[in-house]
């Protein structure tokens, strides 16, 4: 497969979890405000499935890399490979990235998918808001690699 057709793979997942990650932000702050309806109760749960799934993937992936992190990881291509090492580097940055899906674990963080508490809900928006940073800067490098042949 070219870098090009990986990269616009990659783009077109990354704006499919962008999507999900923002109607369920928006969503849960619209929870904790007392201000959410049940009127988009279907696209909210497809959003948070498609959420957990991309998450149970990429907690697979990354212990993997935690735990032979010397050998590539195989079955993957280079941009998912990438943004697994973005992860990690995430991980270990502490000043930028503090929610409870880098500082804890991503197991941790599909939990809050079904936050019941203010707490919870607020945990959730923050791991879904630096999912959301760390998806975009992966996007970025892929519109570049795409448009670079422009």
């Amino acid at each position: 497969m070219s870098t090009q057709w990986l990269a616009l793979q990659s783009f077109q997942q990354g704006q499919d979890l962008l999507e999900a990650i923002n109607l369920v932000s928006i969503h849960t702050k619209l929870q904790r405000d007392g201000m959410a309806g049940t009127e988009h109760a279907e696209p909210i749960q497809q959003s948070r499935e498609k959420i957990k799934a991309f998450l149970q993937a990429l907690a697979t992936l990354v212990h993997q890399a935690e735990t032979k992190p010397d050998q590539p990881l195989l079955g993957i291509d280079i941009r998912r490979q990438q943004l697994v090492d973005r992860f990690l580097e995430a991980k270990r940055n502490p000043r930028r990235f503090r929610s409870t899906l880098f500082k804890k674990s991503i197991e941790e963080a599909i939990q809050l998918l079904t936050a019941a508490s203010d707490e919870e809900r607020q945990q959730l928006i923050s791991s879904l808001s630096e999912l959301r940073a760390l998806i975009e800067e992966h996007i970025d490098r892929d519109t570049a690699r795409i448009l670079g042949e422009f």
